[in-house]
């Protein structure tokens, strides 16, 4: 599938097995994009900054724990 999606961004050598978290972080700040860009259509005004920062955690947790465990070797 496009030789995985150009080995999932690239990073490393080219026998470097690609990420799937970069691919899930992906589509969840997509789905972070509808979920803000839903508030401020519904509500006319930008959501709180816990809600940003919700967004933002739950966008980059997989590629985040990802790259704890491949810092930390386990």
């Amino acid at each position: 599938m496009f030789d995985f999606i150009k080995k999932a961004f690239t990073e490393g050598a080219p026998d470097y097995e690609p990420s799937s978290s970069r691919i899930l972080s992906g589509l969840c700040t997509l789905g972070a994009i509808g979920w803000i860009s839903h508030i401020v259509i519904h509500t006319h005004a930008m959501p709180d900054v816990a809600t940003l920062g919700g967004a933002t955690a739950f966008s980059v947790a997989h590629y985040s724990a990802n790259k704890l465990t491949g810092m930390t070797g386990k």
